[in-house]
């Protein structure tokens, strides 16, 4: 099962439209292979997008996380904020994170 949202759908759609992947929202997510190609390019976009962020290469470098909790992080809520997060937070970063994103990292 995958979980995402339309807007994030339509970007993805939007950034990779060599892949083919389905136009209507709904019937991309009940197929399950189109779902599973969406999520991955999704995964992928937000991790080359955080390794480009000093706050991510710091918390990487010093252990205040690694890169399955902030792809985790990152999935499930918005990677946008998480350098912010990181930087506000330092090593208590994850209490920072919406509640619902908490328990993908514990």
């Amino acid at each position: 099962m995958i979980q995402m949202i339309p807007r994030t759908y339509a970007g993805i759609r939007q950034l990779h439209p060599a892949i083919d992947l389905k136009t209507d929202f709904v019937d991309g997510m009940q197929n399950h292979a189109n779902a599973l190609e969406a999520m991955l390019l999704y995964i992928n976009d937000t991790w080359n997008y955080l390794q480009k962020r000093e706050e991510v290469r710091d918390a990487l470098r010093n252990g205040t996380a690694n890169k399955a909790q902030l792809i985790a992080a990152g999935y499930n809520s918005n990677p946008m904020r998480l350098p912010t997060y990181l930087k506000n937070g330092g090593a208590g970063w994850r209490s920072l994170i919406p509640a619902e994103t908490q328990l993908y990292l514990t």
